[in-house]
């Protein structure tokens, strides 16, 4: 048998027996389920979940998210739409105000990806001579008219703006790739000597979560003349189609993410690195149906599904997680601010009938316009995105 395989399947067990063995103590323990999460450093309280029931452990889960579990239908609201097509967490108030503290001492700052700051770091910085930009993906919080704010992809922040800022603070996607792409930014507008501050993902995210760690941190250092590392000093609010995840699952859905911060001081005479490997960017145009957000890439068609509308996740309409390791995720050309994964045949067709919807009483013309299985299924969804309230 293959060395490699054996030596993966160890890993896998004793990933399992570790699992396990942090839920039994902190039983023993009497940790409430949010302390309980916390535990597991970074890991998806879905993901514990899964791991536990294969490991028979499920009631062990249970006893241990005692105060945290949710049963039978559920009446949610939904107090602000986020994007899952950007993966959008939005820090927590208390984070934000902390973070913007940061920001006082200093005359030119730009935000790579932190909307959640924006607003906090202006009032704070209001009557002071302080400039604060804002460059992100989605004009959701921020109108394209609003001081400072830029709608650009991280890699299209304008190139005169090279050497303007001396504070960057950017919050990149959790994966290497992205790191290399967004810290290649950092350091280009960074003035020579300035300040750039960024969130680093916890070891417990996955399991090659501190190999990758440990990279970023190590390409941290080639960048600064210094480096240093504040524990756990990020809290994630939970974004709505998060929220929805969790609930189905079984799960309240508490703020459990959080993150180190990494502030690196530019040398000098600064070094500059290439982006790296950039994976295909998917283009995602948003539409809405009623209070919510649907996200449809209009250049991924599916050819390969009996329905000309179908769920991405067996049969069930919502996501079981955020997570790019979910395998529906990848397969998805549609998703929702409430959690919705849905493959279509012609994603264009699909924005059109959207376009459609005015009211709710257009909902039911456009579903009967598909027909059969993917028309009851366009129905469901459409409701479900109407609302303030989801029922669940």
């Amino acid at each position: 048998m293959n060395e490699t395989f054996i030596n993966r399947e160890r890993e896998v067990a004793n990933r399992e027996r570790e699992i396990v063995e942090i839920a039994r103590s902190s039983v023993e323990a009497g940790l409430s389920g949010q302390q309980f999460i916390a535990k597991y450093n970074g890991l998806h309280p879905i993901e514990i979940k899964t791991a536990l029931s294969d490991s028979g452990a499920n009631a062990l889960f249970n006893e241990a998210c005692a105060d945290i579990l949710i049963e039978g239908p559920t009446l949610h609201e939904i107090i602000r739409e986020d994007n899952p097509a950007l993966s959008f967490w939005p820090f927590t108030h208390d984070t934000a105000a902390d973070i913007s503290e940061r920001t006082k001492s200093f005359s030119k700052i730009a935000l790579l990806g932190t909307p959640s700051l924006f607003s906090i770091a202006k009032h704070r910085l209001a009557g002071t001579p302080s400039e604060v930009y804002l460059f992100d993906q989605d004009n959701y919080l921020f109108s394209e008219t609003t001081e400072g704010f830029f709608k650009c992809d991280i890699s299209e922040v304008p190139k005169s703006f090279k050497d303007e800022f001396d504070l960057v603070i950017a919050d990149p996607p959790w994966y290497p790739d992205d790191y290399r792409r967004w810290l290649s930014v950092a350091t280009c507008v960074v003035r020579p000597g300035g300040t750039v501050i960024f969130v680093l993902f916890p070891e417990g995210v996955r399991e090659t979560a501190k190999g990758e760690r440990r990279a970023i941190l190590e390409l941290a250092d080639s960048l600064f003349s210094s480096v240093s590392i504040e524990r756990a000093r990020v809290l994630y609010e939970t974004p709505s189609f998060e929220q929805v995840q969790l609930i189905r699952s079984g799960i309240a859905p508490l703020n459990w993410r959080s993150a180190d911060l990494v502030i690196g001081q530019a040398r000098s005479e600064k070094v500059l690195i290439g982006e790296g490997f950039r994976g295909q960017q998917e283009s995602w145009i948003e539409r809405r149906i009623g209070s919510g957000r649907i996200f449809v890439n209009v250049h991924k068609p599916s050819q390969h599904e009996s329905e000309w509308l179908n769920t991405a996740n067996n049969g069930d309409r919502f996501l079981s997680s955020p997570s790019r390791r979910d395998g529906a995720l990848p397969k998805a050309n549609i998703l929702s601010s409430r959690g919705h994964g849905l493959v279509c045949a012609d994603p264009m067709k699909f924005t059109k009938l959207v376009e459609r919807i005015e009211s709710v009483s257009d909902i039911g013309d456009a579903s009967s316009a598909i027909g059969g299985q993917s028309g009851k299924l366009f129905e469901l969804v459409a409701n479900d995105l109407w609302g303030r309230y989801i029922i669940l």
